[in-house]
């Protein structure tokens, strides 16, 4: 796509550069050059990707895929859509993964609600050897490099991460771009990431594995190099190993409140058990 694209009205699903609701759809080699800009779920190649409601076992694949413009949310939103979720490569990402997608440094990702990040601004899927350059800033909450906000990956999507480990969220994502959050989850890489009422049973498990930042961050509560906070609530760990594993960030860290750390301004996790099988939850970073 190389025109402009722009969505002034209320109840928009998505607004997109090549694919507006894409349910277990594959994506591959598309590319975007045009300002992309609606009211929810904007994304330069897909704004809103999620599992059909028709076959369960459905994923969303986006490979080889390049955001080169900016994008921004504006004007109202109200019912199921509401303001939300900017990302270079998808707005809203519900499952499946993002395999060697780059969003260029003419991709600025610039909004004034939640939920911004360089390849997704909410993400419940996977990003692998994907790359973003471009700044990203909201004045709400959850900015990141690569995404804004992470959840465990539906189990449905495509696995393709070297290391077996189908809990894997980012691996081996890079972020040169400035992360800027007005509010609280600000982080290199991804600014908040939660797990809740769930059971994992496999061995490792960490959401961000071997992604660095080379750039700045900065917001009030919960900043950090490479994720501003992860939360878990509810679940059984059972040899869950670690939430940040070989991660490392160049760019300063700056934080007007609490919680703001080189690495990760905040690992949390509150009614779980099964501690004794649960490693460390930094391991092999550092600032």
């Amino acid at each position: 796509n190389q025109g402009k694209v722009t969505a002034l009205i209320k109840h928009c699903m998505a607004v997109v550069g090549i694919s507006g609701l894409a349910g277990g759809a594959i994506l591959a080699d598309c590319h975007n050059k045009a300002p992309i800009s609606g009211v929810s779920a904007v994304g330069g190649i897909a704004g809103r990707a999620d599992q059909s409601q028709n076959y369960t076992n459905s994923y969303c694949l986006f490979r080889d895929c390049t955001n080169s413009a900016p994008l921004s949310i504006g004007g109202d939103a109200t019912g199921d859509y509401p303001k939300k979720d900017a990302g270079g490569i998808v707005g809203h990402f519900g499952s499946g993964s993002i395999i060697s997608c780059r969003n260029e440094a003419t991709g600025e990702v610039d909004i004034d609600v939640d939920y911004a990040g360089g390849s997704a601004g909410y993400s419940g899927g996977r990003s692998i050897d994907s790359h973003n350059k471009a700044s990203v800033r909201t004045t709400g909450s959850h900015a990141g490099g690569i995404a804004g906000n992470i959840h465990i990956p539906n189990r449905n999507s495509v696995d393709e991460v070297p290391l077996g480990d189908e809990d894997i969220a980012l691996y081996r994502c890079s972020n040169n771009g400035a992360v800027t959050a007005g509010g609280n989850f600000a982080g290199g890489i991804s600014g908040g990431g939660h797990s809740y009422d769930a059971t994992i049973t496999n061995q490792g498990g960490a959401p961000i594995v071997s992604c660095f930042n080379t750039a700045s961050v900065s917001g009030t509560d919960y900043v950090g190099g490479v994720a501003g906070g992860l939360t878990n609530k509810n679940m059984s760990f059972l040899q869950l190993s670690n939430h940040i594993t070989a991660g490392y960030t160049f760019g300063a860290v700056t934080g007007t409140g609490n919680n703001v750390g080189g690495v990760c301004g905040q690992v949390y996790s509150y009614f779980c058990w099964d501690y004794e099988e649960m490693d460390y939850l930094v391991q092999a970073c550092y600032n």
